[in-house]
């Protein structure tokens, strides 16, 4: 459950472009507020994307209402966060905006039946009757992840632009893993700081397809290009200098000693 605190902060660039945010769970995600009336002009300017920067680096989630966007819009905003990585292998059927730079996720077909976006997990990947989102072991949901862990150079965070949302369920969270990291005893830091975790994008989209028939699969030809990466499990952010945890996601298919080699069998892609 989101928690409304009335903490806020005012960041002004070196060009003068000022706007006041406020958080929305503690020091955690900002809804950004002073932008009603902003088009994507406004938002691309580059004076305008060094504030949002130091906003999103600070608050580690930023939310912003009201946008119509365009892929170009979404994509040029998109890069005041750095450069726009590519999107996973496999995928190709939902590639849009320049270059293919945006992947469209949801159930959205053309008109001869084909699907032209990224389905979900499962349509029953939603929050339970009491709202919680609390990881159900027994269920292996909700889905929660880490963005790009199985890339060569992973992600440094994830852009959403909500189009069309459904009429009911679709509900995203968003977890804070600095503050879950700073919450463990330093013993456990300890411990962690040894561990790394296998992500495969192969071992994800395997186990989301055993949910939903439609969730495509990676050819033999995208496997090999696509080898399992080993990663941290806490990881410490090049700007902030803060560790959080990292590794384990969707993707993980086991935990490992850094000098640990992993035993992995093919049909594996139910372990985590």
């Amino acid at each position: 459950m989101w928690r409304i605190s009335h903490r806020h902060f005012r960041l002004r660039s070196r060009r003068g472009f000022a706007f006041r945010s406020e958080f929305l769970n503690g020091g955690f995600g900002a809804l950004l507020q002073d932008l009603h009336g902003a088009d994507a002009s406004h938002l691309r300017r580059p004076e305008v994307g060094e504030a949002l920067r130091h906003a999103w680096l600070q608050a580690r989630l930023l939310v912003i209402r009201g946008l119509d966007l365009s892929p170009d819009d979404f994509a040029a905003i998109s890069r005041h966060f750095g450069p726009l990585g590519p999107v996973p292998a496999g995928r190709d059927h939902a590639k849009l905006g320049p270059g293919g730079c945006i992947l469209r996720i949801g159930n959205i077909r053309d008109h001869t039946g084909n699907l032209i976006s990224q389905p979900s997990s499962t349509k029953e990947d939603v929050l339970a009757q009491d709202g919680s989102c609390q990881y159900r072991p027994a269920e292996r949901l909700p889905v929660w992840h880490t963005d790009g862990t199985f890339k060569e150079k992973p992600d440094a965070g994830t852009a959403l632009y909500c189009h069309r949302a459904p009429p009911e369920g679709g509900a995203t969270c968003f977890a804070d893993a600095a503050s879950a990291w700073d919450g463990l005893p330093f013993s456990q830091q300890e411990r962690l700081l040894k561990l790394e975790c296998l992500c495969s994008l192969t071992h994800h989209d395997a186990k989301i397809k055993k949910r939903n028939p439609d969730y495509p699969m990676l050819t033999e030809e995208e496997r090999k290009r696509n080898p399992p990466r080993r990663v941290p499990l806490a990881l410490k952010h090049p700007e902030t200098g803060r560790h959080a945890i990292y590794g384990i996601n969707s993707s993980t298919c086991c935990v490992l000693e850094h000098d640990q080699e992993p035993q992995l069998k093919r049909e594996s892609a139910s372990a985590i």
